[in-house]
């Protein structure tokens, strides 16, 4: 049953994933478990939905593109055609995005979309779903679309905070709980975001890796081993320069995953906040395009700050709410 509110506005998350991604892929945990450990940043995706009455068209959806369609059949946007489909839309409807930062950027923008559109979606049909059924459920819709995602997006993204997520074969996500929020908050505050000034479909690298998946293999190994050793690192002593350096040893080793995750460009951009005292970064999402995240001393910090002016750069804070309704 619908409910005809005049409008539902939701707020979704952006993320930073920091380590292990690549083993949140169904084809590596099927075989292996995966692990990640992620972040949800306060950098949002913002998701609009209205009924309506106006004949001359059903649907309207606006995006970086926009759509008046009659038809579900005749809509290009596959996640909103498939979310409406799933929960069985048949009023008229205009849905719009906004987001605090572009597409196609690293930082999981795809999955908050799809996570903010089913939560909004699930108020219009005056019903009810968990955060992690809601995380799942986006992950099967993008999934079902043949693309080569790993969880972890949808679920940082809905549930907000620090996550560390464990895939299994033929299980639900687990939930590892840390106690290492004040942690997390320090290296924030010793970071910065950098925008390379490109964008990229994930979709098309994520395609190259999986076919590279054999050769692979002992690399996604050594990028799972990682979270572990991040968690000790923040444990003992949350020393900078060793976590910089952990960060540095798993881009070194997602390049080797394809020739496509980087580029001349960003890895110019990536020795030069090296020697100018960064301790250690990666490019992140999928790659050859989008953020960088650094690891650095505040005095490193403002000479970055001063030395990269011509880059968009900011410092990230934690969300800890995840998926949100904003307007009923």
């Amino acid at each position: 049953m619908m409910n005809n509110r005049d409008l539902i506005i939701t707020r979704t998350p952006l993320r930073i994933s920091f380590f292990g991604g690549g083993t949140d892929i169904p084809y590596f945990f099927k075989k292996e478990f995966g692990q990640t450990l992620s972040v949800a940043i306060n950098k949002y995706v913002y998701v609009i939905i209205k009924t309506h009455n106006n004949y001359d068209e059903k649907y309207r959806i606006n995006y970086s593109k926009t759509e008046n369609v009659n038809f579900l059949n005749d809509m290009k946007n596959k996640r909103v055609k498939s979310i409406l489909n799933y929960f069985k839309i048949k009023d008229p409807l205009y849905i719009s995005t906004i987001s605090d930062i572009p597409a196609n950027t690293g930082l999981g923008s795809s999955s908050a979309f799809t996570v903010g559109l089913i939560r909004a979606v699930l108020i219009l049909k005056n019903k009810k779903m968990s955060k992690e059924a809601i995380a799942n459920l986006a992950f099967k819709i993008e999934h079902s679309l043949k693309e080569d995602l790993g969880k972890q997006d949808q679920y940082i993204s809905s549930l907000g905070g620090i996550k560390h997520f464990i895939y299994r074969k033929n299980s639900t996500v687990k939930l590892n709980t840390l106690k290492i929020n004040n942690k997390i908050q320090k290296l924030l505050k010793n970071s910065l975001l950098i925008y390379t000034g490109q964008k990229r479909l994930s979709k098309n690298i994520l395609k190259k890796q999986k076919k590279n998946f054999k050769k692979n293999y002992h690399n996604l190994v050594q990028l799972k081993k990682n979270v572990n050793k991040f968690i000790n690192l923040l444990k003992k002593n949350n020393n900078l320069e060793s976590v910089g350096n952990l960060f540095d040893n798993s881009w070194k080793l997602k390049i080797k995953l394809s020739d496509k995750i980087s580029n001349t460009k960003i890895n110019k951009l990536y020795k030069s906040l090296i020697s100018d005292g960064c301790y250690g970064g990666k490019l992140l999402g999928a790659g050859n395009g989008g953020f960088i995240f650094m690891v650095m001393n505040y005095k490193t910090k403002k000479k970055i700050l001063n030395k990269f002016k011509k880059y968009k750069i900011f410092q990230p804070q934690i969300d800890y709410n995840g998926s949100i309704v904003l307007k009923k």
